[in-house]
């Protein structure tokens, strides 16, 4: 019994750990929140409210325009760490299968399973959001200052 125990645990001490992509989640977000994939869920919503409000649909307008202002508020308290990012992750589910294959990782996760090897992803991640070279450099100095202040915010 001993050397089949001896034996699994020789065999897991050598199984080679699970590469998975992890990114840096401030320069994700600022991304997603330039990118044409959420510009065009804003230009739905306002042709939707400008609609509603030639309709007379008070009610609508002011459900679309608090969606706005919602969704802005989001979007900075998610920037400063302080707000899940279940949105953006749900948004970027199409796209990981094709960023992992590129990256060579098994998949892509939001927190790193204990004794996996981390690859960073986020440069794939920008580039399936199509992040302009303005959009780079604000991601860039975000992860310098994290890096600044000790911290990687993956």
């Amino acid at each position: 019994m001993r050397t089949a125990t001896l034996c699994t645990l020789i065999l897991a001490a050598r199984q080679p750990a699970e590469r998975v992509g992890v990114f840096h989640r401030p320069s994700v977000v600022v991304a997603y929140y330039r990118s044409e994939l959420w510009l065009r869920q804003v230009r739905e919503r306002k042709e939707a409210m400008d609609a509603a409000k030639k309709a007379g649909d008070r009610t609508r307008a002011a459900e679309l325009d608090r969606w706005g202002r919602d969704s802005q508020r989001l979007a900075h308290r998610q920037l400063a760490g302080k707000a899940p990012i279940g949105n953006v992750w749900e948004a970027l589910q199409p796209f990981l299968p094709e960023v992992a294959a590129r990256a060579g990782v098994s998949r892509i996760v939001l927190e790193a399973p204990p004794g996996a090897e981390t690859v960073d992803v986020t440069p794939h991640l920008l580039d399936v959001l199509q992040a302009g070279e303005s959009t780079r450099r604000i991601a860039d100095d975000l992860r310098r200052r994290d890096q600044r202040r000790g911290s990687a915010r993956k």
